[in-house]
Formats: C-alpha cells, structure tokens, sequence
C-alpha cells in the first residue's frame, strides 16, 4: 500500500514539473498587509508594579486625551525573562520608521505636557519611567494571509 501511494505522488510530481518549470515567478505584494510593532520590556527588581502604576496614571490618560493610537494588545508575563509585552498597529507599516520623532508621538508628547504642567514636567515622568526600565526589545512583524500563488 506505501509502495503505490509512493509511486502515485512521485507520478504526479513527474508529471506536473514540466508545466511549474515553464512558469516564472511573477512579483506579488501582500495582500492585506498589516504591520505592527511589539515591544517587551523587563523592569528592574521590584519596579513592575510601579510601572504599571505610572503606566495608568500618566501615560494612559495622555494616550486617550491626544486621540493616538493606543496599543491594539497588551500581556503581563507571568514566567519568562519578560514583565510586560505592548503590540502597537503600524498604520503606515515600516514607512513610519523614517520618523526621527514621528507626529503622533509629537501629538501624545504635547498632551502629556498640558496634563503634567509643562513639558519639563513630561520629561520627567518619561525619564521616571525610563529608569525603572532594565532593558527593553522591539520587533516589527507583518500579518497577512500566508498565500502564495
């Protein structure tokens, strides 16, 4: 029984190889793309909590306040080398990468600033944040029907 359905696959592969190496490929863009950005974070011994805290009390408020984006998942690590892992949409796809400071960060960073006092007030409580970070590592990753013709 192996015996035949080996030879009726090698059969079929003998018999439609002339027709696939007739055709070239031709190029092909995915089709409904969509690009997002995954950043995972590690805090400081002892930090997680206090992160979360001015995560929901400052930086949140400024996300929904300026109309951005916000982050489209969120995870909090129970096992791993990780505390927290935020995916973000790329509406724009890697093209928002040749932003030195793009406008939404722009358009987040001015809220911060009006609901923190000032922008001198905003940077401190980015630079607060920052230092309760260990380390951070960023991905970019594209979603698209996985079909090629």
């Amino acid at each position: 029984m192996t015996r035949r359905l080996t030879l009726a696959v090698f059969a079929v592969l003998l018999l439609t190889t002339p027709a696939l190496a007739q055709e070239l490929p031709q190029p092909q863009k995915h089709e409904k793309a969509r690009w997002f950005r995954i950043v995972r974070t590690k805090y400081k011994v002892g930090k997680t909590w206090e992160a979360r805290e001015l995560i929901r009390t400052h930086l949140v408020p400024a996300t929904e306040a300026s109309g951005v984006a916000a982050p489209v998942m969120e995870f909090h690590h129970q096992t791993g080398p990780w505390d927290e892992t935020v995916i973000w949409a790329m509406a724009e796809g890697p093209a928002a990468m040749e932003w030195a400071l793009h406008p939404e960060f722009t358009k987040w960073f001015a809220t911060l600033a009006k609901l923190e006092g000032g922008a001198d007030k905003a940077w401190a409580v980015l630079g607060k944040y920052t230092d309760l970070v260990e380390r951070e590592e960023t991905d970019l990753v594209l979603q698209r029907p996985f079909t090629v013709r």
